[in-house]
Formats: C-alpha cells, sequence, structure tokens
C-alpha cells in the first residue's frame, strides 16, 4: 500500500503477564495505495519461528516439528527455532509464528504455549488454522483481514481482499468507519472464503 514499516522485537513478552518490547519505524507517506491482493497466487514457500522463553529446550523443537508435519502434503515448511532466556523474554511462555508467501500477498497463523498444553498440540493449532486459510483460497487470514479495513478506507482507490470468513471485529470495524469515513464496504461469500470490497462512496 506504499507505507513502509519496520520492527524490531526487543524483548518477548508472553500471556498472561506480557511485557515484551517493539521497536516501529515507520516512515510517512503522503497516501496509501488500495490493498489488492486477491487472487493469492500460488503458494511460493512455508516460513515460521517456534519460540521459547525460560523453558526447557525441547519444548520449543516440539512445536516446530509438530507445525511443520501439517504441512508434509503442500511444502517444505522452514521453521526456525529460538529458545530465549532472562535476557530476551519476560518470564515464562512460548508460541508458534507461521506465514506463507504467495505470488500476491502473505498469511499468517499463530498458537500460544498455554500451561499444560502440550508443545505438539501448540504446533499442530498453528499448522492447522494454517491451513483452513490456505484450503479457503484466502489472501488475507482472519486477523489481518479485520486490521487491514482502515487503511483500506484511507487508500485512494478500491480495495478487494477475501478471507475465510468475516469476524465479528471485521464486522464491528466495518460499521463504525462507515460512520466516520465517506466509504461503503462490500462482503460476498464466493466458495469457502468471503471477498471483501473496500469503496470510496
Amino acid at each position: 500500500m506504499g507505507a513502509r514499516v519496520e520492527f524490531d522485537v526487543l524483548k518477548r513478552g508472553y500471556y498472561p503477564r506480557g511485557g515484551g518490547e517493539v521497536r516501529a519505524a515507520v516512515t510517512p507517506v503522503a497516501s496509501l495505495r488500495p490493498l489488492i491482493v486477491e487472487p493469492p497466487g500460488n503458494l511460493k514457500r512455508v516460513r515460521g519461528i517456534a519460540h521459547t522463553g525460560n523453558l526447557p529446550p525441547d519444548v520449543a523443537q516440539r512445536m516446530k516439528q509438530a507445525a511443520a508435519r501439517q504441512f508434509v502434503a503442500i511444502a517444505e515448511a522452514k521453521i526456525e527455532n529460538q529458545v530465549l532466556g532472562n535476557a530476551q523474554a519476560v518470564g515464562p511462555g512460548g508460541a508458534v509464528v507461521l506465514w506463507t508467501e504467495h505470488e500476491n500477498t502473505v498469511l499468517g497463523a499463530d498458537a500460544l504455549a498455554e500451561k499444560g498444553t502440550p508443545a505438539e498440540k501448540v504446533g499442530e493449532e498453528a499448522g492447522q488454522e494454517m491451513l483452513s486459510d490456505l484450503k479457503a483460497h484466502a489472501s488475507l487470514d482472519v486477523h489481518a483481514s479485520d486490521q487491514v479495513l482502515i487503511y483500506g478506507a484511507l487508500a485512494k482507490g478500491e480495495s478487494r481482499f477475501s478471507a475465510r470468513e468475516v469476524s465479528s471485529h471485521a464486522l464491528t470495524t466495518m460499521w463504525l468507519i462507515e460512520a466516520f469515513l465517506d466509504v461503503k464496504f462490500e462482503t460476498v461469500q464466493v466458495g469457502g472464503r468471503v471477498q471483501f470490497r473496500v469503496m470510496p462512496r
């Protein structure tokens, strides 16, 4: 859309304590271009990070292996393993973050490690979340689709993308933005996904 944003994760913080630190650098732009990522295009690669803070080293490895197994039938998943100590993480915890790179877009999915939940289940959950978006041929994951709505409304021109479903957050966001900006949203069910259009009035 023309904006340049760079993030650095300085320290990870885990649920429920939190405490993570992120540094963001945003370069201003005069206007945003419309977001047009429909269709997603061919799958190019699967990437990810399995990270743990102040937990036994094998937990991240088990999450990584379980997540990678979900993609055996479609692509090789290259997932990085990060084992963090007190200097890089606040408290104990972990997560798996996955993304797929396509010709026109990037899809994301994640799952959080929780006390009492096997590491394998966390990795499997993240992988299954990603596979649901891939099977639907979505061009954005459900969380991204509700977060880009405001940027689409501020862009110069019509934005088009799809997600496997319309979240309650997206419904609320569309209702709220239409109350403040001269923009119209349209959603249409097409096969296993919902196509979004963000249009200036």
